[in-house]
Order: structure tokens, then C-alpha cells, then sequence
């Protein structure tokens, strides 16, 4: 199984790249942070803009032209916008637990692992398939594992009715 890429990112630098690339949500990425910066968000926004730049993962060209990472672009897409989506929560196959999102999207798979309080190990593979994918990661994962497959319409349903605090509809 081979990384086309892999990096470790913050959610303040992936919500950055979300709105940069005009993506409305990512899944798999938790919003509290989100949430801190709008007492100050313009500050923010420029600080990680600056740390994006210094990591060569975007650039702004004048007259204001952004020019982003092609990996970096294809993943804030997958997270975006994704195909498929599974969350898997077990025993990793070095004995911790784990949760982890995996994406689809146009052929392209890309997880999600948070590595601690902010940040998250993001992976991104070509042409996998997802049974394998978690079976490298996790000890008991088959296709007898994955019980739930919900379509991403009734995911986005259910994740605005917790958004909007009607636990009950959700």
C-alpha cells in the first residue's frame, strides 16, 4: 500500500486551507478551534497564513493570486466534499485505540488520525481500497467489521441537526 502523501497539520492551518479553497466543512476535524478564533479570527487567520507560507504549502502571488500545494488541494477537497466517508474506532495494530475518518473521493482515499489535543496526521493514498487500508491499520477490521454505511446526504442531515442542538431529530 503506497503514501502518495502525508502530512501533519493543525485544524487552525486545515480550516485556513478550507476557506482559501472555499470548502464549507471538513469532516473529520473538530470545530472548537474554529470556534476560539472568532474573538480574533482576522489575527489568526493571517498568523497561519504566514505558518502555510513558511511550510511552502500555499503562496500568494500578486495581484492576489493564490497558489496552493497540489496534494494540499487534492485533501481539503476529499475533506471537503467527500464520496464515501467511514469512521473506525478499535485497537490499532500497535495496541492503542484509535479513531480514524477515511475519505473517498474521485479514487482517492485520505485519513484522518488526530495525533493530540490540535493536531492531525493526514494521509492521503490513490486507487486504494478502504477494507485494506484500515486491516493495515487496525487489528480486527473486515468487512464484517463495518456494520454502518450511511450516504453523506443523511450524514450532512444528521450533522446539522447536532449543529443546531436537536440531538433528538438527529
Amino acid at each position: 500500500m503506497a503514501i502518495d502523501y502525508q502530512i501533519n497539520l493543525s485544524s487552525g492551518e486545515l480550516y485556513t486551507l478550507a476557506g482559501l479553497l472555499h470548502a464549507k466543512y471538513l469532516y473529520g476535524i473538530e470545530t472548537q478551534t474554529a470556534i476560539k478564533w472568532q474573538s480574533d479570527l482576522e489575527r489568526h487567520i493571517r498568523q497561519t497564513v504566514k505558518r502555510l507560507e513558511n511550510k511552502k504549502l500555499i503562496l500568494f502571488e500578486l495581484p492576489g493570486k493564490l497558489l496552493v500545494d497540489s496534494y494540499i488541494r487534492t485533501i481539503i477537497e476529499t475533506l471537503g466534499s467527500p464520496d464515501r466517508i467511514a469512521v473506525v474506532s478499535g485497537s490499532t495494530r500497535n495496541g492503542k485505540t484509535a479513531t480514524m475518518y477515511v475519505l473517498e473521493k474521485n479514487g482517492v482515499a485520505v485519513t484522518v488520525s488526530k495525533l493530540d489535543e490540535d493536531n492531525y496526521k493526514i494521509v492521503m493514498y490513490a486507487a486504494i481500497d478502504v477494507i485494506t487500508l484500515l486491516n493495515n491499520h487496525f487489528s480486527t477490521i473486515g468487512n464484517d467489521s463495518i456494520r454502518e454505511r450511511i450516504l453523506l446526504e443523511d450524514v450532512e442531515y444528521i450533522q446539522n441537526k447536532i449543529s443546531s442542538f436537536q440531538q433528538d431529530a438527529a
